[in-house]
C-alpha cells in the first residue's frame, strides 16, 4: 500500500511505499511481513530518483523473501515466486506514487492545463 500525505498548505508530499512478502506464508500460516521504505528525500519525478526508489524496493523484496544459505529446492522456488510477486506489486505502488508526485509538482506550478 502506499500511503500519501499531502500538506495542502505548502503542497509538500511524502509518501511511502510499503513491500509486502514471504515466501512461505500460506502453507505455514506464518503472517505476511512488510517493509516500509520512505522516499521523502527522493524527488522521484525525475529517473534518477525513481532509479533509487526502485532499488530499495528490491532490496526491501530480498529481505522479505530470501533466506541466505537455503538450499532446500522448494524453499528456493517459493522464495523466487515470493520475490517475483513482491518486486510487481511494489513497482504498481512505486508507480502510483510517482504519478502523485508529479500530479503535485505540476499543482504547484499552476499548471492546471486550462488555458484563458
Amino acid at each position: 500500500m502506499t500511503r500519501i500525505i499531502k500538506s495542502s498548505a505548502a503542497a509538500a508530499i511524502f509518501a511511502t511505499v510499503t513491500v509486502l512478502g514471504s515466501p512461505v506464508a500460506a502453507e505455514t500460516r506464518q503472517p505476511t511481513r512488510s517493509i516500509t521504505i520512505s522516499h521523502a528525500d527522493l524527488d522521484i519525478t525525475t529517473a534518477r530518483g525513481r532509479e533509487k526508489l526502485a532499488g530499495r524496493a528490491e532490496r526491501a523484496a530480498e529481505q522479505l523473501c530470501l533466506r541466505p544459505g537455503e538450499f532446500d529446492l522448494t524453499i528456493k522456488r517459493k522464495a523466487q515466486k515470493c520475490l517475483n510477486e513482491t518486486t510487481q506489486a511494489a513497482e504498481a505502488q512505486i508507480a502510483l506514487a510517482v504519478a502523485n508526485a508529479n500530479a503535485v509538482r505540476l499543482a504547484s506550478r499552476g499548471d492546471s492545463g486550462a488555458r484563458d
